[in-house]
């Protein structure tokens, strides 16, 4: 018995290892080694054991996400697009299982920084991948403009189609593996010659920044920038952090202003989506349209306003905090919210600071894109809200004050 169990918790977090690898690059195997990271989870059975149960603020994120699908499920009463409802319903199954996860937690092999480790390595293998890969395609613009696709699906050029990643899409999961870097460091720093561990973390951080760079996001450059600032300034104190602060404010301007992409922002169509939405505000009850309604909700609101383009393209709303409050109404609004801000604020020391990183960068790609109703983004918001908890858990019961009836996990790689 002993031998099994141990084969399966080997297995469980190599799997959910493999996963973080696939996330970065443009294979959907995330979803089938997410499956099978659950069935062997559940064959672990950590859920017969009161004592795996963990605190209610280590879990609490993922509870709000189980909140927001099971509105979701409620809507289907008075949504009219059943089909619709349901392809957003499937699509958030994992917010379902994941909650289940992380209150009785992950076993004793689990090593946040490792995972981080396997992000930030498979992040940058897919940089050079694109790049190699885009080598072979005869127009330089797609080396630039890597997953600038207006399908943001396949490029098709000297014969060759390649099915590339949407750069949004890719931006957040480099950023996640940006954000994971500090963790990284502190934790080869103690096993490896430091200038070695800093160097290479260095390197890395700049591959990842071209890598983000040459995807010209604004979404995700400015993203970026935002979680590099913050990274410099969390790091400060008093008068260095004010002049760091202003430093931050000055560099910001000068990418709207200078920032070639800027320009195209009035002629962009999510301002006339987002213009729309706004128009029709008052048509959203309180309760919302209810789950997937949000493109037929838009189609209304573009014919009343006359807005071709949106009608030919059946353009959503291109930003999660207005498909939210159409599809779930204000109560929606508030849980999603409520997501962004309780994040940081549920963890404590060193895992904050990673936890204010991540709120910021999905606070700031929502603005852009339905961020929650795509599978790529929503498989790594479920990965890193994992790590956070493992993270959280092995600090927590390595710290003098806890619980003394707590089993220790993540003993071996997060001390």
């Amino acid at each position: 018995m002993n031998k099994y169990l141990s084969f399966i918790k080997f297995a469980n977090y190599a799997v959910f290892l493999l996963a973080i690898i696939s996330l970065p690059f443009h294979w959907r195997l995330a979803n089938i080694l997410l499956l099978v990271w659950l069935l062997l989870w559940v064959c672990e059975g950590r859920f017969f054991k009161r004592s795996n149960m963990r605190p209610l603020r280590e879990f609490l994120p993922s509870l709000l996400c189980l909140t927001l699908v099971l509105l979701e499920v409620i809507s289907l009463c008075w949504a009219d697009n059943q089909a619709a409802a349901h392809a957003v319903i499937e699509r958030h199954i994992g917010f379902m299982v994941l909650p289940l996860v992380c209150i009785f937690g992950v076993n004793e092999r689990y090593n946040s920084q490792q995972m981080f480790t396997a992000l930030a390595a498979s992040a940058v293998c897919s940089v050079f991948y694109y790049l190699f890969s885009l080598y072979w395609v005869e127009n330089v613009n797609y080396v630039m403009f890597w997953t600038n696709d207006l399908n943001n699906l396949y490029i098709n050029e000297g014969g060759i189609t390649m099915q590339m990643k949407h750069k949004l899409f890719y931006c957040i999961t480099l950023c996640v593996a940006l954000c994971g870097l500090p963790s990284v460091y502190m934790y080869y720093r103690h096993r490896f010659p430091r200038w070695q561990v800093r160097l290479t973390v260095f390197v890395a951080a700049l591959i990842l920044i071209g890598g983000i760079t040459l995807t010209f996001s604004r979404a995700g450059i400015f993203s970026m920038i935002i979680i590099l600032v913050v990274m410099v300034i969390i790091q400060l104190r008093d008068r260095k952090r004010i002049i760091a602060t202003l430093s931050a404010l000055l560099l910001l301007l000068l990418f709207f202003l200078f920032y070639p992409r800027i320009d195209e922002l009035k002629d962009d169509p999510r301002m006339h989506e987002w213009q729309s939405a706004w128009n029709s505000k008052s048509q959203i009850p309180f309760f919302g349209k209810g789950a997937g309604q949000e493109v037929d909700f838009m189609l209304e609101a573009y014919q009343r306003d006359g807005y071709e383009q949106g009608i030919e393209n059946s353009f959503g709303p291109h930003n999660q905090y207005i498909s939210t409050t159409i599809n779930l109404g204000y109560i929606g609004l508030v849980l999603l919210v409520a997501l962004l801000f309780v994040i940081p604020f549920l963890y404590k020391g060193k895992v904050r600071k990673t936890a204010v990183l991540i709120s910021i960068l999905y606070g700031i790609t929502m603005l852009t894109d339905d961020v929650l109703l795509r599978i790529d983004p929503l498989f790594t918001l479920m990965i890193t809200l994992v790590i956070l908890q493992t993270w959280q858990h092995c600090e927590s019961t390595t710290h003098p004050i806890s619980k003394p009836n707590q089993s220790a996990p993540c003993a071996t790689g997060n001390q």
